[in-house]
């Protein structure tokens, strides 16, 4: 916490593990959703959310019921996902896919492969990858 204040970026302790445990989801949600999203659709966060909101839909869907199968729990789907619209309103012009967004995408499917579950989005976004 010191060394993020340091630097001017906000944090806190948190010392509730559920509410740290929805912070993480929160976060993986942002971070894997909108890399994947950015891999189709290179432009910033703001602008994929307003513009591609159903497709990007979609791959929030996937990344969630992956959260939850990793963690075997269900987690707060709809709490998540006011959350995540605050975090995107908050910079919409962060830029969506950064360099390990493919590798992200990767270890995603083989993850998703393991546990058995079905990700027709994100098989797509790899499709298109592999076709670049």
């Amino acid at each position: 916490v010191d060394a993020l204040t340091s630097l001017g970026i906000p944090a806190h302790q948190e010392p509730d593990p559920e509410h740290l445990l929805f912070e993480l989801c929160l976060k993986n949600l942002y971070v894997l959703s909108m890399n994947f999203a950015g891999l189709v659709f290179p432009k910033d966060v703001g602008t994929i959310w307003y513009d591609n909101r159903a497709y990007l839909d979609q791959i929030f869907a996937e990344v969630l019921e992956l959260e939850a199968a990793q963690m075997q729990r269900n987690l707060p789907t709809q709490s998540l996902c006011i959350e995540l619209e605050r975090v995107i309103i908050a910079d919409p012009r962060h830029a969506a896919a950064g360099r390990s967004a493919l590798a992200r995408l990767n270890r995603s499917l083989r993850t998703a492969k393991r546990l058995g579950i079905k990700t027709p989005t994100l098989d797509e976004i790899y499709k298109r990858q592999e076709e670049r």
